[in-house]
């Protein structure tokens, strides 16, 4: 997801898309999936702030891991952005055998004109 939120920003900024969705499965159409999806994001940040602070008390350097934690902190303040725009996206789905083989030759199509 947070790839997917940096890839939009930089289309936004070029004006050219360059994200093209594949689904392997449908979780993300659930009523919760936000919710559970801002928990499981939340669990990380509270985990890396542990780290980070543990580190700290050893006089380790936490530059990598604060980084980790602020990129996940824009993803969780801006995932209704990125499933807005997942919803408002042409998607390769791949959620099955027959799916797949429906849809390869589209996604492949489709990257051929970026």
């Amino acid at each position: 997801m947070l790839e997917t939120l940096e890839t939009f920003q930089k289309e936004n900024n070029i004006k050219a898309i360059r994200y093209i969705p594949v689904v392997i499965d449908h979780q993300y159409e659930a009523p919760d999936f936000d919710s559970r999806l801002v928990r499981h994001i939340e669990n990380i940040i509270d985990i890396l702030l542990e780290e980070i602070t543990r580190l700290a008390k050893k006089y380790v350097a936490t530059d990598a891991l604060y980084a980790r934690h602020k990129r996940l902190i824009s993803l969780r303040s801006n995932i209704d952005q990125v499933l807005l725009q997942l919803g408002q996206r042409l998607v390769a789905d791949f959620s099955t055998q027959q799916k797949y083989e429906k849809n390869f030759l589209r996604l492949v199509q489709s990257i051929q004109q970026i």
